[in-house]
Formats: structure tokens, C-alpha cells, sequence
């Protein structure tokens, strides 16, 4: 989920921040993997010249 700021400032498209959630089960499919389930949550900030 991300949220466009430079909108905010009259320039969209420009800057963004948010959040992202990943989730993997079985990421690599191997059958004896004992750690096969991930989760993560990331900061997100893009700027775009």
C-alpha cells in the first residue's frame, strides 16, 4: 500500500511512502525444508526525478 505525497505538495506523481507486507510458504519448494514459511514488512519511500 503506498500513498502518492508529492500530491499533496502539487507535484504527483513524484513521491511516495507506504508499507508492504510479503509472505512466502514454501518459498524454495523443497520438501525437507524445515524454515519454509517467511514474513516480512517493509518501509516504502520512491522518488521519481
Amino acid at each position: 500500500m503506498k500513498l502518492d505525497l508529492g500530491h499533496y505538495r502539487g507535484h504527483p506523481g513524484v513521491l511516495y511512502a507506504g508499507i508492504e507486507y510479503s509472505y512466502w510458504e514454501n518459498k524454495y519448494g523443497l520438501a525437507d525444508n524445515v524454515m519454509d514459511t517467511e514474513s516480512a514488512v517493509s518501509a516504502l519511500v520512491k522518488f521519481h526525478f
